[in-house]
């Protein structure tokens, strides 16, 4: 075998290993890209479900302001009903 062609097998070695790290690290970046995907639906889905809880506190606190109005505006009422009424 000449100097050319150790040299040559050398650098052909080199370039597969090189070629191959690359792929490694494609791949790794391919994984990390859907776990980061993965990761982003999980935390818009939790998001989505505090909105929801959200609302319905919203929606709870609401109506109990409305009932306590009404109660309020009722013992107004029967205040003033009686007041006349007697």
């Amino acid at each position: 075998m000449t100097i050319f062609n150790k040299f040559t097998a050398v650098a052909t070695k080199q370039d597969a290993q090189e070629e191959q790290n690359i792929f490694n690290k494609v791949q790794e970046a391919k994984a990390a890209a859907s776990r980061s995907e993965e990761f982003a639906v999980l935390k818009r889905q939790r998001a989505q479900l505090l909105m929801e809880n959200a609302d319905l506190a919203t929606y709870k606190g609401t109506m109990a302001l409305r009932i306590a109005e009404a109660l309020q505006g009722a013992k107004a009422s029967d205040a003033a009903d009686s007041f006349f009424l007697s």
